[in-house]
């Protein structure tokens, strides 16, 4: 018997060991097959996506929302590529469909996360589709607005388009015309006909609700940035030391830009040769620039960006400005473009939060016609200013002694 035990035992050890040596084979054999998927997973996405901070899309899910009597599309056609915090700098838009003609050369410029809100209602909808398909399949920026743009669409509840594509891969699947020229078909908008009122503010503050990266540069679409902007500004604000550097946004100077058949000046070397040649620099916006006759002489330092001051707000000066998106308060939706009281309202409400003012030098915007103007009925900005300054100034001091309770 004590044989038969001991062979009984060895056979049970013997076929423990083989059963852990056949479960280890099968576990190395799974661990195997799952490295070269994984492998493969990431050359291929290395080589599909040759941009460094190519992340993925999260975070630009499509939804709908609305926002009082406006219906809003937010991501309704995605950019391929994704930022976050502080791998890039989003320029915040919006405009209309015909404001579009100036996109490809702002993301050409920019090379940068970029967030537009499109004011589209009725036929204008399918104005601005047409114009979109143009531009990524029919012109040489259609690589750039893949890559850097986020569309995102508002429209009134009254005036909502019946045959609005339900994704964007439907939306980019229709044909695009490429011989003609989308800018050439109608002379006023559906919302001009119906005289719709254009929410600027509204369409600013869509434009920076999906915004990822910490900071932004809110402008409007005939606004053009130096080159190299933002890696130039991601350097300069790494090395700062700042006061206040929540309640701190960086300023940069207005030109007007060249005529169409000029080359656009790139860099402020570039842009004082031209004001020398042509001595075209100064328009409405720059003469009101505090600082502009300190920032128009040459640089000691003409390849990074700096800091050439900081300074409180003064006067009718209405900057343009990069500011952390997180901390600015949004801009009050009660005010539209047509009023002109959208952006210096806001600017008068940063004076009141105590914000500091820092002034770029290296860096400057260009400033280009516009197709598409909605502004009307006040002639002077200093007429629209002086209309309703007493009660404004009013309301943000009271809105000054309540915060000051809290700081």
């Amino acid at each position: 018997m004590k044989l038969v035990e001991r062979k009984l035992i060895i056979l049970a050890l013997s076929a423990l060991v083989g059963c852990s040596l056949i479960i280890s084979f099968w576990l190395l054999r799974v661990q195997e097959e799952d490295y070269l998927v994984f492998k493969r997973v990431v050359l291929k996405r290395r080589q599909s996506t040759p941009l460094r901070n190519f992340i993925d899309k999260r975070g630009a899910k499509f939804h709908v929302q609305q926002n009082g009597q406006y219906w809003i599309l937010y991501n309704y056609i995605v950019a391929k590529n994704f930022y976050v915090g502080n791998d890039s700098v989003s320029l915040a838009l919006h405009g209309e469909y015909k404001d579009l003609d100036t996109l490809g050369v702002l993301a050409q410029r920019w090379r940068g996360p970029i967030s537009l809100a499109l004011f589209a209602n009725g036929d204008d909808f399918r104005r601005a589709q047409y114009t979109i398909l143009h531009l990524i399949k029919c012109t040489p920026f259609g690589n750039e607005i893949r890559s850097f743009v986020t569309f995102h669409f508002i429209m009134h509840e009254d005036h909502i388009w019946s045959n609005i594509p339900k994704s964007e891969r439907a939306f980019l699947s229709r044909t695009a015309d490429c011989l003609n020229s989308p800018y050439n078909l109608h002379n006023e908008t559906y919302r001009q006909n119906v005289e719709l009122t254009y929410p600027s503010n509204m369409a600013r503050n869509v434009a920076r609700q999906t915004i990822s990266t910490y900071y932004i540069l809110s402008l409007d679409m005939n606004y053009l940035p130096s080159v190299k902007f933002i890696g130039k500004f991601l350097s300069m604000v790494y090395k700062l030391q700042l006061n206040n550097p929540f309640n701190t946004v960086y300023t940069l100077p207005v030109f007007d830009a060249p005529k169409p058949k000029l080359a656009l000046p790139e860099t402020k070397e570039g842009l004082l040769k031209y004001c020398e040649e042509n001595k075209l620099c100064a328009n409405e916006e720059s003469e009101r620039t505090p600082y502009i006759k300190t920032w128009l002489k040459p640089s000691k330092y003409p390849r990074v960006l700096s800091i050439m001051e900081t300074r409180k707000h003064v006067g009718l000066w209405f900057p343009w400005y990069v500011s952390a998106n997180e901390y600015e308060p949004f801009v009050d939706e009660r005010l539209h473009q047509e009023s002109l009281t959208d952006r210096w309202c806001h600017i008068d409400l940063l004076q009141a939060l105590g914000y500091d003012f820092a002034v770029i030098d290296n860096a400057f915007l260009l400033r280009l016609p516009l197709l598409n103007s909605s502004l009307n009925n006040i002639t002077s900005l200093q007429e629209a200013r002086m209309a309703s300054k007493l009660q404004h100034h009013q309301r943000l001091m009271i809105l000054r002694k309540f915060l000051m309770k809290f700081m």
